[in-house]
Parts: structure tokens; C-alpha cells; sequence
């Protein structure tokens, strides 16, 4: 019986996080992330500011449940290549990207970024020792068998990729959307990267 409790008390904690999580995030984007307040959260919720800080430390400290949220997806995008060659899985992370930056997400997007910016990147994409690894992982196994050039550092690749999709980013927000981020991160793909990286065959 004590069993059945911990796990009801368990899923019970689980839904309010997503709650207070979703419920967070449609405010920032609705009034803005300076303009809402934990209070208003808790208000919006009928929760105690006591509830809220027992599932998040801050308000950036949704943002960043959210990013690994996201994180969560990307990692099964990966999974789910490993099985394929290694310019295909590193295509999938892209397409991955792609699908995720579109003009619904800006907000959000600009959240993650605001955040990013004034926790020095700390714990974020820039820095992410997850994202990175996974792009380091792919290269290797694609130097490894012969898809892409062993010259090259596997680590300082990936950090260029990360580096150059959130200059990308940080240019998208600035246009408030209107600029053409799938074109440019496919040029970026097809045109810099392929040349730099990959083997010709």
C-alpha cells in the first residue's frame, strides 16, 4: 500500500512540474519573461510560492528544464540513427533543428536565449556538453570508417557547428523571425560543411 502512495505521490509531483512548466512558459510568451512575476505564476496555478520553489530554484530555472526538455527530443532523434551511416545521422541532427526553429518557437527561442546570455551560457547550448558530444560522436564514427576527414579535430568541429547554429540564431531573433533560417543552416549544410568535412566519394 505504502508502495501504491509513493507512486501516486510520485506521478502527482510529476504533472504538477509539467503544469507550472507549461503554464510558465504560455506566460512569458504572452506578457514576456522580465513582465511575470513567480507570484503571478503561482496566482495563475492557486499554488504557494512554497510549491513552486520545491519543483524549480527561479524562473530561469524553467527555462532550463524546458532546454533539457528539448535536449530529451534531440537524444532520441540520435538513437534512433545509430544504426546509419554517420552522414545521415549528422543530417538528422540538422533536420532536427530545422523542424524544432520555426516562426511558432520564436518566442521561446528568445527566451532560451536571454537566459543563456545572463547565465553565461552556463548549462546551456553554447557550453551543452550533451549536444556536443553527440555531434563529437558522429564525426568520430564518420572518421572512423571513412565518411569524413580524420585531419580534422571532432571536438572543435562540433563546437563550430553549435556556434555557428546559434550565430544563426541570434540573427533570426534580431529579424523577429523574418529571416530565413532553414535556408541558411541547409547552405551552411550543404555548402561549408560538406566541403570541410566530409570525404568526397
Amino acid at each position: 500500500m505504502e508502495i501504491t502512495h509513493k507512486k501516486l505521490r510520485r506521478e502527482q509531483a510529476i504533472n504538477t512540474k509539467k503544469i507550472l512548466l507549461d503554464k510558465a512558459f504560455y506566460l512569458f510568451q504572452k506578457k514576456g519573461y522580465d513582465n511575470i512575476t513567480v507570484e503571478q505564476i503561482c496566482n495563475e496555478l492557486g499554488l504557494t510560492k512554497g510549491a513552486f520553489y520545491y519543483h524549480f530554484k527561479s524562473k530561469a530555472d524553467i527555462v532550463r528544464r524546458k532546454f533539457r526538455l528539448t535536449e530529451g527530443n534531440l537524444l532520441e532523434i540520435y538513437s534512433g540513427t545509430l544504426d546509419s551511416p554517420p552522414d545521415v545521422q549528422l543530417r538528422s541532427i540538422f533536420d532536427y533543428y530545422i523542424n524544432y526553429f520555426q516562426k511558432d518557437a520564436l518566442d521561446e527561442i528568445k527566451i532560451f536565449l536571454k537566459i543563456q546570455i545572463e547565465n553565461h551560457y552556463k548549462n546551456f547550448s553554447i557550453t551543452s556538453v550533451f549536444q556536443k558530444n553527440v555531434l563529437t560522436n558522429i564525426i568520430q564514427e564518420g572518421q572512423r570508417i571513412g565518411y569524413f576527414k580524420k585531419n580534422l579535430d571532432s571536438q572543435e568541429t562540433a563546437k563550430f557547428i553549435l556556434t555557428y547554429l546559434y550565430g544563426l540564431l541570434l540573427e533570426w531573433c534580431a529579424y523577429d523571425g523574418e529571416f530565413q533560417l532553414e535556408a541558411a543552416l541547409n547552405n551552411f549544410y550543404e555548402t561549408y560543411l560538406k566541403e570541410v568535412l566530409f570525404i568526397k566519394k
